[in-house]
C-alpha cells in the first residue's frame, strides 16, 4: 500500500512491561513489526531535564544511525485557531535508546547512582584518554557498581579505543569529542613522561 500511494507508514506502540535489555524487544506486539520496519524511534522522558523529551533510535536501516533530539511541547497562539500545542525542538541529547530504554520503571535511587556514575566518568577521562582498568578501580573505590557504570558509560557515550604495546592490548575510555587522533597524542605525551610509546591504537 505505502508502495502503490508513495506515502510513510507510521505506527506507534508502547513499551511492554516485560523487561528487556535491548529496545528493539520491548515495543509491545509481535517481533515481526519491528523487523519490517525501516527505521524505529524510542520516545521518552528526558532524565535530568523535566517537560523534555527525548527522541532516539533504535533501528536505522536508511543510513547511519542518527543522532538522539530533544523537544518538548509548547502552547502558542494562532489567530482564528486560539492557543494550540507545537513541538519545539530542543537539540541533541547524549542519551541513547539503551540508556532510555534501562530508564524506564527505574527507582529514584538507581537513576540517582547513574547521575553519579556520569558525574564520576566525566571528571576521570575530562583530560584524554584513561585506561579502562583504572576508571573501573577508582569506580569501585567509589562505592560505584559496575553494571552501573556502564550505564553511564552508554549514556555519555564514552568511546572505547583499544591499544596494543609489544603485543600486548589495553582499553582506554575517552569523551566522545575526542578524536582517535587527540587518543594517539594523549599517548605519546605520556611517552614523553618516560612511558613506552604504543604500537597501534584502534577505535570500536
Amino acid at each position: 500500500m505505502a508502495d502503490t500511494l508513495h506515502v510513510t507508514v507510521v505506527l506507534v506502540r508502547h513499551l511492554s512491561k516485560a523487561p528487556n535489555a535491548n529496545p528493539l524487544y520491548r515495543g509491545g506486539g509481535s517481533i515481526g513489526i519491528i523487523g519490517a520496519a525501516r527505521a524505529a524511534f524510542l520516545v521518552a522522558p528526558d532524565l535530568e531535564i523535566e517537560g523534555r523529551t527525548v527522541f532516539a533510535a533504535t533501528k536505522f536501516n536508511l543510513a547511519g544511525k542518527p543522532a538522539s533530539l530533544t523537544y518538548a511541547i509548547e502552547t502558542v497562539q494562532v489567530d482564528r485557531l486560539g492557543f494550540i500545542p507545537r513541538i519545539a525542538w530542543l537539540g541533541e541529547s547524549q542519551h541513547s535508546a539503551a540508556s532510555l530504554n534501562w530508564a524506564q520503571g527505574t527507582s529514584h535511587e538507581e537513576i540517582t547512582a547513574l547521575g553519579e556514575a556520569k558525574d564520576f566518568l566525566l571528571g576521570v577521562v575530562a583530560d584524554g584518554p584513561t585506561p579502562a582498568k583504572e576508571v573501573r578501580k577508582q569506580a569501585r573505590d567509589q562505592g560505584l557498581a559496575d553494571r552501573t557504570l556502564d550505564r553511564a558509560k552508554s549514556a555519555l557515550r564514552i568511546r572505547a579505543i583499544k591499544t596494543s604495546f609489544a603485543g600486548h592490548y589495553a582499553w582506554q575510555w575517552l569523551l566522545p569529542d575526542n578524536s582517535a587522533n587527540n587518543a594517539k597524542v594523549g599517548l605519546k605525551d605520556a611517552n614523553n613522561e618516560g612511558l613506552a610509546s604504543f604500537d597501534e591504537v584502534v577505535e570500536i
